[in-house]
């Protein structure tokens, strides 16, 4: 099992870029979580600066791997929530004909699927 962390600062097209680099050496992705607060935190180091990264978006695969993104989360309808649906989408939890204000996405603020 590895887990996988974007460097995207909670940046979401980061989030998606970087999660679009690792997928093709994941398994199918079977299960998310998804916070309007964080689900993980990690204190990070960079140039004598530390600061705490906030993970609200969590992926597993069918292999044990997790995905760990920082500009993806739920709980109301900005750029994060939309893109957790973007990636959902993608993945296959959540059907494509679905619209976003029709999943759980924007009105909670804990999600998980399936």
């Amino acid at each position: 099992m590895a887990i996988y962390k974007d460097t995207g600062h909670g940046v979401t097209i980061q989030s998606l870029m970087e999660f679009d680099k690792i997928r093709p050496i994941l398994g199918r992705i079977v299960a998310a979580d998804a916070g309007l607060e964080p689900l993980k935190t990690e204190a990070r180091k960079e140039s004598d600066i530390e600061y705490t990264v906030e993970y609200n978006l969590i992926l597993k695969d069918d292999r044990g791997n997790e995905v760990w993104l920082s500009g993806c989360n739920c709980g109301y309808g900005g750029t994060g929530p939309h893109g957790t649906y973007e990636l959902l989408q993608k993945v296959g939890l959540i059907p494509q004909q679905t619209k976003f204000e029709d999943t759980p996405i924007p009105s909670q603020h804990r999600c998980h699927w399936p």
